[in-house]
């Protein structure tokens, strides 16, 4: 008897699909149809890791930076014949098109264009570097701080929440947090690991110390800079290693209004330590990003923790 129970693709259906995917990526002229492909392969890549199949996590994040470099190929192209809305004034000038009409986040515009002006070579690395890197993480081996300490357990420095503080003016919501590390954040709203803070939106000013271990900090950054783009984040303020080799670090450049590197290590603290003198630090150097409209504050209270400057962006 015939039933309709769901088998899991094997390498060769996988490589298949793959083919398949190319070709049709190939063939696509419109943002749309080259979004779905990605968006697919993002389901495909949850899929995968739930069953731990790290050849088809592999297949589809290749495919998904594709279909990112193809839609950032016809997002210049369409910017450059007027069909796309670029910037706020652009409506009389007969642009057809915004980005929020095809589903696209200025930040994922400017991430997808940027990966469409690399040189192919670079790119290549790039996707080998990707697939490694997602094969490591499915594995079980960690990068940076958790590969030393199996951990995410690091919490603001007193010291640290307070110039964090000067600059926000106050801090409503803390993604990332617990009870411990609440009392010292005194944030209106805060997220542990039960109440899941990515299953929520982040209203008003934002204090983030994400968990660093993979993906959970690619999920975290790409969650702030959607709350951002939505309006719901209205200033915010993040410590994150000095990972400068990471995608999740380049997006999160992209979207900052400046940055801190930090004059030496955080003194970050331990559960169950003293929050005013923090004695774990990590195995690299942080960095401070803030998103605002007040650069100018972030540079003026945070330029005694380490070297501050505003990212210079690509011209588009």
């Amino acid at each position: 008897m015939k039933t309709n129970t769901p088998t899991a693709p094997t390498a060769s259906t996988s490589l298949v699909r793959y083919d398949a995917a190319r070709r049709a990526l190939a063939l696509c002229v419109r943002v749309d149809e080259v979004k779905r492909i990605r968006d697919a392969n993002v389901a495909v890549q949850v899929y995968a890791k739930q069953a731990k199949d790290s050849e088809l996590i592999k297949y589809a994040t290749d495919i998904r930076l594709r279909a990112e470099r193809r839609a950032g190929q016809l997002l210049a192209e369409m910017a450059k014949r007027g069909e796309r809305a670029v910037r706020k004034n652009m409506k009389s000038q007969g642009a057809t098109s915004k980005l929020a009409d095809l589903g696209i986040t200025k930040t994922q515009s400017s991430k997808w264009q940027g990966l469409a002006r690399l040189p192919a070579e670079t790119f290549e690395a790039k996707v080998t570097d990707a697939k490694a890197r997602v094969e490591q993480a499915m594995t079980g081996h960690k990068h940076h701080l958790t590969r030393a300490t199996r951990n995410d357990e690091w919490y603001t420095p007193a010291s640290d929440l307070d110039l964090a503080r000067q600059v926000l003016g106050g801090i409503d919501v803390t993604p990332a947090s617990n009870d411990e590390a609440q009392k010292v954040a005194k944030a209106k709203i805060y997220y542990t690991k039960e109440t899941n803070g990515l299953a929520h939106e982040w209203p008003g000013r934002v204090f983030m110390n994400p968990p660093y271990s993979h993906p959970l900090i690619d999920q975290f950054v790409d969650k702030l800079v959607t709350e951002l783009d939505a309006g719901r984040t209205t200033q915010a303020i993040m410590v994150v290693n000095n990972s400068a080799d990471t995608e999740w670090f380049e997006i999160a450049s992209d979207a900052c209004s400046a940055m801190c590197l930090t004059r030496g290590r955080v003194k970050f603290y331990r559960p169950g330590g003293d929050p005013e003198k923090g004695k774990g630090s990590p195995l690299q150097g942080q960095a401070y990003f803030y998103f605002g409209k007040h650069p100018e504050k972030f540079f003026e209270v945070f330029k005694e923790r380490g070297t501050c400057w505003t990212p210079r962006r690509a011209k588009p």
